[in-house]
């Protein structure tokens, strides 16, 4: 199923929980892990929605890597529970929560010129005027995102996505192109 399919099965619908699937052990506090305008997700994000479940996982097809989307109808018919950690009672995700989905912003990079591109940043807006971003990458030992592939960060903050950027992409992770200081193109 296509990007575009799999978004349209979500959109409309509201958000009742949200999982994050830690490497290693699951925390027996996940507010004390995951907290701030930026959550540091090791593998995957799942979403549940009215009727389906996203998941948005850091996947790679050889050298190209990227996010990889997965839906599923509710309820779901396998046992997840003891690798994952719900989060939907993080602060940052209570603007989120019974909140309907209202769009999608995919934001694509190509590491070769020869590859396809691929999704390293989506940006999703609910009916409340909010938006949150997942993107590959992690939290550098400073607290600063970095482009890792093998890792999602999902942002609550709108600056902080805006300035996030890949040198695989020309698009931030909000999926802005980036405004060049005047003569910028003349020096």
């Amino acid at each position: 199923m296509v990007i575009e399919e799999i978004l349209a099965k979500v959109s409309g619908e509201k958000i009742r929980d949200i999982w994050y699937r830690p490497a290693g052990e699951v925390p027996t506090d996940p507010a004390r892990r995951w907290h701030g305008p930026i959550h540091n997700v090791d593998i995957d994000v799942k979403i549940f929605t009215t009727n389906h479940a996203l998941t948005i996982s850091w996947a790679r097809d050889h050298l190209i890597e990227g996010l990889a989307l997965e839906i599923q109808d509710l309820p779901l018919q396998n046992s997840f529970e003891e690798e994952w950690c719900a989060v939907s009672k993080i602060a940052e995700w209570a603007p989120f929560l019974s909140k309907s989905i209202t769009g999608f912003s995919p934001v694509w990079h190509k590491i070769n010129p020869a590859d396809s591109a691929a999704l390293w940043s989506m940006r999703m807006e609910v009916s409340a005027g909010s938006s949150l971003v997942l993107a590959l990458g992690e939290l550098d030992l400073s607290g600063k995102p970095t482009y890792h592939p093998d890792g999602i960060l999902v942002f609550f903050s709108t600056d902080l996505a805006r300035r996030y950027r890949i040198n695989s992409s020309i698009f931030s992770a909000w999926g802005e192109v980036p405004e060049l200081p005047p003569g910028a193109l003349n020096s």
